[in-house]
């Protein structure tokens, strides 16, 4: 996992209150969420498509559009890299939020666009500069990673995530509590609590 990506999430460490943690597409390797330090000690549990264990923990085999656990069974809900790869991603975000205690921390990594450098300066010069404007039209939609994410043999990726749709789709009606843009390919990596009963 790149080092950014565990930056991110230990920034977001202030707001891990509880002990119940669970991992959706925990990996049995030094990828793992588990490895962050402010996760150490607390009581985890892994979920994937698949049964395993790493360093003690428990991965169960389940989907995440149907996650095996009763209403608020977790305080801390964490995953990175996983709701891109699901075709159903609303139905997990769902599930990740319903098994949240009412107070619990729901922590996330999607993959997202934003407007980098290079977009800035070619749509500057776009305006200056008409010949720009036919010659690099293709430079400036290109995705940075097509071929990683869509060449044979790779994962494969469904989605890419605006920050608006991290606001409002995947955090939907929990209070937002840290969001950011990290790396390049850009991807965010935020938290948001869950409202306590009749709000």
């Amino acid at each position: 996992m790149h080092p950014t990506i565990y930056q991110a999430f230990e920034r977001l460490s202030a707001f891990a209150a509880g002990e119940r943690v669970l991992e959706v597409g925990a990996t049995p390797d030094a990828s793992s969420l588990f490895n962050l330090a402010f996760l150490r000690g607390k009581s985890r549990i892994g979920l994937n498509l698949f049964a395993a264990e790493y360093d003690g923990v428990q991965i169960i085999e389940a989907n995440a559009n149907d996650i095996p656990f009763e209403d608020g069974a977790f305080d801390i809900v964490i995953s990175n890299a996983t709701l891109e790869h699901d075709p159903f991603f609303w139905k997990s975000s769902s599930e990740m939020q319903r098994i949240l205690a009412p107070g619990g921390v729901l922590m996330l990594g999607v993959p997202g666009f934003v407007q980098g450098r290079a977009e800035s300066l070619l749509q500057g010069l776009a305006g200056r500069l008409p010949w720009v404007v036919r010659h690099m039209n293709l430079l400036a939609s290109a995705t940075l990673t097509y071929k990683l994410h869509y060449e044979e043999g790779s994962f494969g990726d469904y989605y890419r995530f605006s920050k608006m749709a991290v606001e409002q789709v995947l955090f939907g009606g929990m209070e937002i509590l840290a969001l950011e843009a990290v790396m390049s390919p850009p991807r965010f990596v935020g938290a948001a609590r869950k409202p306590p009963p009749g709000r």
